[in-house]
């Protein structure tokens, strides 16, 4: 199932320490801790990490909702007015980074890419939550095809879909000239045979010169 995985670090922890006394930076990561533990769910599992480092695991959710989560205890953390020995009101942010858990990887590897996510948030400004983003689906290569015989298109469309393939079949050569500009095809294909399983058996040629990320190159019929 699905786990996400963030690390989030107060900023500018040390100067809090440094101007306001220890005893007031402890109370600042006291109430962080509860506000993770309020505003999160019971089946969050929060954890210290270092100093002023706090991990949280996600069971069953997405890196993207883990983030939406966190964004939302961060809203909270920094409007909570901390005061100071001497009385002055002073404000805290955090900065984080959440990533899913892969099922290569192990659990120090995915610490490493939170860990990474976080201090892209710190030199981005602090006070934020960065996730990774949503790896890209690499678009299907597009086939512009000719199957003259209409009574084949059908089959031939549903083989083509079956195979992975954005298809646009056309019954003669005028009408897929005309649609090429706009369908932007990876490949035309004229095909002249009268029967089914001809009409498909070019597509291990075609799978066999598909160049990456859905290119499809080289192939003339």
């Amino acid at each position: 199932s699905t786990l996400s995985l963030a690390i989030q670090d107060v900023d500018r922890f040390k100067r809090v320490n440094d101007v306001h006394g220890h005893a007031t930076g402890d109370g600042v990561l006291k109430f962080l801790a509860q506000v993770l533990i309020r505003h999160l769910r019971d089946s969050d599992v929060i954890g210290r990490w270092g100093g002023e480092e706090f991990v949280v695991l996600f069971p069953g959710t997405g890196h993207l909702s883990a983030a939406a989560a966190l964004d939302k205890t961060l809203a909270i953390f920094r409007a909570h007015d901390f005061e100071a020995p001497g009385g002055a009101a002073f404000s805290v942010s955090f900065s984080g980074g959440v990533v899913e858990i892969r099922q290569d990887e192990g659990l120090e590897q995915a610490i490493g890419r939170a860990d990474a996510l976080m201090y892209a948030a710190k030199e981005a400004g602090r006070n934020r939550i960065l996730a990774e983003p949503e790896a890209r689906q690499p678009e299907p290569p597009r086939l512009l095809l000719v199957v003259r015989d209409p009574v084949l298109v059908p089959s031939v469309q549903y083989r083509l879909q079956q195979e992975g393939f954005d298809a646009l079949l056309k019954t003669d050569a005028a009408s897929a000239l005309e649609a090429a500009p706009m369908f932007a095809a990876d490949l035309l294909l004229l095909e002249r045979r009268k029967h089914v399983d001809d009409a498909v058996d070019g597509l291990d040629r075609i799978r066999r010169v598909q160049g990456r990320e859905g290119e499809v190159t080289g192939l003339r019929q």
